[in-house]
């Protein structure tokens, strides 16, 4: 494996990946905490010491500080969130500089992530209809996930999140794409098979996050096609 996708892997597996973490106490040792502590190095030797992520906490760690001399929080509890978002936000911050501040290389990369967990999400939700535990049961690889039930005898699917609502999110801009793809009949880095393949793992995820991002998805395009102008015209 080149170095550049070694780092590219990296990354985008402390983005999609939450549900393993290495220790619980005194805070949760998550495994993205690792990969931050991997690249870091690497990133603040070629880029330097950034100044912009401390600008953008400098006000939420000012109003932190204020709640903890009021008595309204701890200084552990405080530091143990704090550190962690100043850590992320130093971290995505150097990402976008490795990337050159590319937003369409990051996003197609981010579809390739998306798409593939949509297959495994759907891989859940078949295993689970054919009762191959190992298939919809990722505790053995996950320890911060587990099963979610919907009540009715059936899973709602998770895919590699701890939540169906997670999948929703991680996937709603990808649905944005596969809703596109399918009006405009055109294939941006999805054929027309993945397009379904995204939409279908989103409505098997029985999430209602998922489901109100996909309607606010089909509104967005409506909007900006003149399909809903048309429509409105037409109730009118």
């Amino acid at each position: 494996m080149k170095k550049e996708t070694l780092v590219d892997f990296l990354i985008f597996t402390s983005i999609f990946i939450s549900t393993i973490t290495f220790f619980t106490n005194p805070f949760e040792g998550y495994l993205h905490y690792f990969i931050f502590l991997i690249l870091l190095p690497f990133f603040i030797n070629r880029y330097g010491l950034p100044k912009a992520p401390f600008q953008i906490i400098l006000l939420p760690l000012l109003i932190g500080i204020f709640q903890v001399m009021m008595g309204n929080n701890e200084w552990f509890l405080f530091l143990k969130i704090f550190l962690g978002v100043l850590l992320s936000t130093i971290f995505y911050y150097y990402v976008i500089q490795h990337y050159g501040m590319n937003i369409e290389k990051m996003f197609n990369m981010y579809l390739k992530w998306a798409y593939w967990s949509a297959i495994i999400g759907i891989i859940q939700y078949i295993s689970f209809k054919l009762h191959f535990s190992p298939g919809y049961n990722y505790d053995w690889l996950f320890n911060k996930w587990s099963v979610v039930s919907s009540g009715e005898g059936l899973i709602r699917i998770n895919s590699i999140y701890m939540e169906p609502s997670q999948l929703g999110i991680m996937l709603g801009p990808a649905a944005f794409v596969s809703v596109l793809n399918i009006i405009r009949k055109q294939q941006y880095e999805y054929k027309n098979y993945q397009n379904y393949i995204i939409l279908i793992a989103i409505y098997i995820s029985k999430s209602s996050t998922g489901y109100v991002g996909l309607f606010c998805v089909i509104v967005i395009i409506g909007l900006n096609l003149g399909y809903i102008s048309y429509l409105l015209l037409f109730l009118m």
